[in-house]
């Protein structure tokens, strides 16, 4: 099935936003994937050294089923297009399809500081010490 035409429901306009803004992916009207933009607030801001406005996208996924088909992308893409503030994503170095999807829209940057608040804060992991992470931001 070509996945010609990308749609996607979930209202971008930041004024309309208070949590984040969730955003459903669709194709010929099959639901594919979703992604999830949270603000930072303005403390979280200067505490990051981040750039005003910025929004982490997190929680990116595409069902297994349609993995492979270069969706990452065409999901990235649109959001570029139709959300005018800066964007940051912060993966792990080992999601090698993650990493070739962000490359070619985000630059890679070093934010440890603000990768530990992530990771303890709203990913609330535990146990990684083995684990590191890239960060990439992408501004218009």
């Amino acid at each position: 099935m070509p996945f010609e035409e990308l749609k996607y429901h979930g209202n971008l306009n930041k004024e309309n936003e208070e949590n984040g803004i969730l955003v459903f992916f669709f194709n010929d009207k099959k639901f594919f994937g979703f992604l999830e933009l949270l603000p930072y607030t303005k403390s979280q801001i200067k505490q990051f050294n981040l750039l005003n406005d910025i929004h982490e996208i997190s929680d990116v996924f595409i069902f297994e089923e349609f993995r492979g088909r270069g969706l990452c992308k065409k999901m990235i893409e649109v959001l570029i297009r139709d959300f005018n503030y800066p964007l940051k994503i912060t993966v792990e170095n080992d999601n090698i399809p993650a990493i070739k999807c962000y490359q070619k829209y985000f630059k890679q940057i070093n934010n440890k500081r603000n990768v530990d608040w992530l990771i303890k804060n709203v990913w609330k992991l535990k146990n990684i010490k083995d684990r590191e992470f890239i960060t990439f931001i992408h501004i218009k």
